[in-house]
């Protein structure tokens, strides 16, 4: 972690799909322990700006700083060190439905492990304790050995979630973990984030479309407008006038 106590800090970034611009010279801080809500319409750029903070895509223009380091000029080795340390949640959760619970959460720890470890855990599960004991954390430590397509939508959200977990990481990436869950899974899941992050210290970044969440569980608040930032404040400072122009439907988007 850099000295000033950030994890992130992005300087005039601006990410290119073709000639599609998707995030577009922005510029923000992120620091250890904070919990932040990302918000705006449907194709704002949230998704691409969580690509740019996992690393997965480096930027058109400008640099993106993760823990010091600026992953573009980062040896490939250092950039995966730093790479495990940030844990990402997708709104497609990405499991395997076929393979049972432990090795769905197990895949938290596939960069850490040998390839001959992987294969093995495939037949001799590995770390069962520790995994069991997260799920036990979630709710569903009894839905260690079954098949994760067995599941409902609500537990395989809590699976995805424990597979980060296990990985220990310094940063949760939440990338609308709640899109398709009911509102009493919703409540409960972000519960357990925000609980996790208070008590782990864990730097926290979500993207939401139900605001409600905004206001009851992050402290700070961005909003992405066209690949901009429209506001970066204390959530308690957002103001209904600044979500309906966050919101407002383009006059061009009609013609």
């Amino acid at each position: 972690m850099s000295a000033n106590g950030s994890v992130y800090e992005l300087r005039n970034v601006t990410y290119r799909y073709a000639q599609q611009i998707a995030i577009n010279d922005i510029s923000l801080r992120i620091s250890a322990g904070e919990r932040v809500a990302l918000i705006g319409p449907s194709g704002a750029g949230k998704s691409t700006l969580f690509k740019l903070l996992n690393g997965s895509v480096t930027p058109t223009a400008g640099t993106v700083t993760v823990f010091g380091a600026d992953l573009a000029q980062t040896a490939s080795r250092q950039r995966r060190r730093i790479q495990r340390q940030i844990g990402t949640i997708y709104q497609q959760l990405h499991l395997v439905g076929a393979l049972q619970v432990i090795h769905n959460v197990n895949a938290g720890q596939l960069g850490d492990w040998s390839l001959a470890k992987a294969v093995l855990s495939l037949f001799w599960p590995l770390d069962s304790a520790r995994v069991e004991a997260i799920l036990a954390d979630l709710g569903i430590a009894d839905k260690l050995y079954l098949r994760t397509d067995q599941l409902s939508g609500g537990e395989q959200q809590r699976v995805a979630l424990a597979r980060v977990l296990l990985q220990n990481p310094a940063v949760i990436l939440a990338d609308e973990p709640i899109a398709s869950i009911d509102p009493e899974r919703s409540r409960s899941l972000m519960d357990i984030l925000r609980r996790l992050s208070l008590s782990a210290q864990t730097t926290l970044i979500t993207s939401l479309h139900t605001l409600e969440f905004a206001y009851s569980h992050f402290e700070r608040t961005i909003g992405l407008r066209h690949g901009q930032i429209a506001f970066d404040c204390q959530t308690n400072a957002v103001t209904a006038p600044m979500i309906e122009t966050l919101y407002a439907v383009d006059e061009a988007d009609h013609e």
